[in-house]
């Protein structure tokens, strides 16, 4: 059982008058000092000491106390063919097993063959894709009325990390909102879909949909314009309602 350690502890508090000049109750307090206290003048400061101040050790077992010292490594570890040759026989082991299966083999690799095969057909266990949560290519709702329900209020840009979306607005021609989106654009390719504009906009107009598939030749086809996600709206509509 360790000894707990012990100090001292020093307290001084500001002293501006002398014993003489003090009131009769307060130099009769002064001279009554508890045990243990030891009392000084340090110019405009009375220090007081008290010890001992135990400090109790931390309640830790001995067999709780895990040693973390680094070992020497053997000369084989040093060179490290043991863990060279190791890894080449995981590879050849996924290799030979595999033969023949397509990558169908579920205890070692299992491929899609795509796009035959999709992630959606697989059970969220075996590594497919839950649709309803997944954030995909964005689109932007329409109203009862079949009109844009964005208001471009800009919230959506001012949370965007990757700065993807550009708007442009313009006097509304309705009488239930000041503006709407002239021009409302988003880069797919430098968008990260993280779902920070679906979850700033106040009037749910941005939402992602469970689409990951996006093809295009050139970098101005993967900037989706106002009239390309009113069209993903059209598509997605029926598989993702609002």
């Amino acid at each position: 059982m360790s000894t707990p350690a012990t100090t001292s502890l020093t307290i001084c508090v500001p002293s501006p008058m002398s014993d003489a000049s003090a009131p009769p109750n307060e130099a009769g307090r002064r001279g009554l000092e508890p045990e243990g206290v030891g009392s000084e003048e340090e110019g405009s400061l009375s220090c007081a000491t008290r010890t001992p101040y135990h400090l109790d050790p931390m309640a830790i077992r001995d067999e709780d106390v895990i040693d973390v010292t680094p070992t020497r490594l053997t000369r084989g570890e040093s060179l490290m063919l043991p863990s060279i040759f190791k890894g080449l026989g995981t590879t050849l082991r996924h290799c030979f097993e595999n033969i023949g299966r397509g990558g169908s083999n579920k205890k070692n690799i299992w491929v899609l063959q795509y796009p035959e095969q999709k992630r959606d057909d697989r059970p969220v266990e075996e590594g497919g894709q839950y649709r309803p949560y997944f954030r995909g290519v964005h689109r932007l709702n329409k109203d009862e009325d079949g009109r844009v329900r964005c208001v471009a209020c800009f919230m959506c840009a001012t949370a965007c990390p990757a700065n993807c979306i550009h708007i442009v607005a313009d006097e509304s021609p309705w009488a239930d909102r000041e503006k709407y989106p002239k021009q409302f654009d988003i880069d797919e390719l430098r968008c990260i879909y993280c779902g920070m504009c679906e979850e700033a906009c106040p009037v749910d107009a941005i939402e992602l949909t469970p689409h990951y598939e996006v093809t295009g030749l050139s970098r101005q086809e993967l900037i989706f314009d106002k009239a390309k996600l009113l069209q993903v709206y059209d598509e997605t509509i029926g598989e993702k309602p609002m």
